[in-house]
């Protein structure tokens, strides 16, 4: 029962002060969004695996330079 009397003192509070319920919604709407697209970045870029059949034969080149020309 306690909790209950607790949400809905929040809620008369929050009817109260409109800039305050304003503020506090636009802040988590754009905090959740964040985190929602940075995830979706990061689950794209490095935690789905690579569209090959065969990935035991992907390779990778590199090349190096040692910052000598010889003319």
């Amino acid at each position: 029962m306690t909790l209950w009397n607790d949400i809905k003192y929040a809620f008369r509070q929050l009817r109260k002060s409109p800039g305050f319920t304003c503020a506090a919604i636009l802040t988590l709407s754009l905090g959740i969004g964040g985190v929602t697209a940075m995830f979706g970045l990061l689950h794209t870029v490095f935690l789905r695996p690579l569209p090959y059949q065969t990935l035991d034969r992907l390779v990778m080149g590199r090349c190096t330079f040692s910052g000598r020309i010889n003319v």
